[in-house]
C-alpha cells in the first residue's frame, strides 16, 4: 500500500482503448460531489431519523461527537476501502491518498477487479462505519453518541461512494472487470 499527496497516479501500461474496455460516463471528481448532493441529503435524513425514532441517544451528545468523528472518519473511510481491495490493499498496486487540489481524500487499486469486487470496495466503508454500528445501538439500544456521529459523518462521506454503486451497477455487466 503507498500513501501520497496528488493526483491518483496514472499507469502508463494500461492502454484501455487499445485493449478493447469500454468507457463509463462519468462526470470529473468536482461535478460528481455537486450530483452526489441529492444522496447525501436523502442519506442523512435517513439516518437522522434512524438516530431520533430507533436510539435513545441525545442530539447534543451526536453534535459534539459529530464534529471529532468527521475528520478521522475520511482516512478510516479511505483505508476501509483499501482493505476491501486485491490483497486487503497489501500491494504496491494500492494507492491511498488526499488530493487538496479536488478536495478528495482517495483508496485506488491499480489492476483489474471484477464488476462484484468494486461494487463491494465501494460499498465497504458504508458497511463498517454506518450500517454496522447504528444497526448495533438500533439493536442492542445503546446509547453510544460517537457511533451514531460516526455513523453520521460516514454518511456525508459516502454520498460519493453511492452515487459510484449507481453508476456501475447501471452501466457495467454482471460479470465484467
Amino acid at each position: 500500500m503507498r500513501f501520497i499527496r496528488g493526483a491518483i497516479p496514472e499507469d502508463t501500461e494500461f492502454q484501455p482503448l487499445a485493449d478493447g474496455w469500454n468507457s463509463l460516463r462519468e462526470p470529473d471528481p468536482i461535478r460528481m460531489q455537486f450530483m452526489a448532493i441529492p444522496i447525501l441529503i436523502l442519506t442523512v435524513a435517513l439516518l437522522a431519523g434512524a438516530i431520533s425514532l430507533d436510539t435513545t441517544i441525545s442530539w447534543r451528545d451526536v453534535n459534539v461527537w459529530f464534529m471529532l468523528a468527521l475528520p478521522i472518519m475520511f482516512p478510516i473511510h479511505e483505508l476501509i476501502h483499501a482493505l476491501a481491495q486485491p490483497h486487503f490493499g497489501l500491494t504496491p498496486r494500492t494507492y491511498v491518498g488526499i488530493w487538496l487540489a479536488k478536495l478528495i481524500f482517495y483508496a485506488h487499486y491499480e489492476g483489474e477487479v471484477t464488476r462484484e469486487r468494486f461494487l463491494f470496495i465501494l460499498a465497504a466503508p458504508t458497511l463498517a462505519l454506518t450500517v454496522v454500528p447504528l444497526t448495533a445501538c438500533i439493536l442492542f439500544q445503546w446509547n453510544a453518541p460517537f457511533l451514531a456521529a460516526l455513523a453520521l459523518a460516514n454518511g456525508v462521506g459516502a454520498a460519493i461512494d453511492l452515487f459510484g454503486l449507481f453508476l456501475i451497477w447501471t452501466q457495467v455487466p454482471r460479470g465484467a472487470l
